[in-house]
């Protein structure tokens, strides 16, 4: 002899929406706020200077020479994936900046050895995480 029970299915009141309208509204309100999420991260990015985040561009280079100081320009394109062209103009934008020197190599002087140079980067440098500030 089996046991089974039936549980009873709760009525929703009439003025209650279903469960799909429950559904798709809070989908509806969670794009939203990831709209202004991205929103927020685009207008605090645009107040910094693009050395700050150290997951692309300018800021993953100097975290790249912040760990391990002088190097080459062809370590530096093996580490960031960037193509010799691309790393070569983002290298010069960083030394008009004041935030790289570039010193021939003693070891080969047809090698140039790069530097990032603390002293210049001013109080205001830091590395910010994705929500930091």
């Amino acid at each position: 002899m089996s046991d089974t029970t039936t549980v009873p299915t709760p009525e929703l009141p009439p003025d209650e929406p279903p469960a799909t309208e429950v559904r798709q509204l809070a989908a509806d309100r969670l794009a939203y706020l990831g709209g202004l999420q991205s929103q927020r991260r685009l207008r605090a990015a645009a107040d910094r200077a693009p050395w700050h985040d150290p997951r692309q561009g300018q800021g993953r280079v100097l975290a790249l020479l912040k760990l391990k100081p002088e190097m080459t320009q062809r370590e530096l394109t093996f580490l960031t994936g960037l193509t010799r062209q691309s790393l070569a103009e983002l290298l010069n934008k960083l030394e008009a900046q004041g935030l790289l020197t570039r010193e021939p190599s003693t070891a080969d002087r047809r090698r140039a050895l790069w530097d990032f140079l603390h002293e210049h980067a001013g109080p205001e440098f830091a590395f910010r995480g994705p929500g930091g500030p």
